[in-house]
């Protein structure tokens, strides 16, 4: 059985809601809540590595930038924030990752010859019990892959402020 869109459940809880209406469906809430949008980029000219993540329980961001390091023991942080994001916020960025269905995107993009000063992006999404991982840099990332970054981003600066 198909369950309804992240839309589609913001449509018939706002019609419930101003209803008077029940609660909403716990499996799908449930759904919501057990979904996790996170991106790594690593690379760019002065060798960063920044995490990017917000989870739909909670929901709850964390952002973190290092510079790259191949030893465990690497100095703290450059930047980074944790907390809470809007549930208007996080329903927002899950409408966009539904939107870009990044469950249809191949695993793997490749890497752009020549071009050792991009970042490669490793984007994990799980909604509900499906995990799906893309890998891409600056030059191969598909479309819908930089929209959701786009949409990841713009949801945890809008947490900071």
């Amino acid at each position: 059985m198909k369950r309804p869109s992240r839309l589609a459940f913001l449509m018939i809880a706002t019609v419930a809601c101003s209803r008077g209406g029940s609660s909403v469906d716990p499996a799908l809430a449930a759904s919501v809540a057990a979904s996790e949008v996170e991106i790594v980029a690593d690379g760019g000219l002065g060798g960063f590595t920044m995490r990017s993540l917000v989870r739909g329980n909670g929901p709850a961001f964390l952002y973190t930038m290092h510079r790259i390091c191949s030893v465990s023991s690497c100095q703290a942080a450059i930047d980074s924030a944790a907390g809470s994001v809007a549930a208007s916020a996080a329903e927002s960025l899950f409408s966009v990752v539904e939107k870009e269905a990044p469950f249809t995107l191949k695993d793997d993009y490749g890497l752009t010859v020549g071009a050792a000063d991009m970042f490669t992006y490793t984007m994990r999404v799980r909604i509900g019990d499906r995990t799906k991982t893309v890998r891409a840099d600056d030059g191969t990332m598909p479309a819908p892959m930089r929209r959701i970054s786009e949409a990841l981003r713009a949801t945890i600066a809008g947490a900071r402020r």
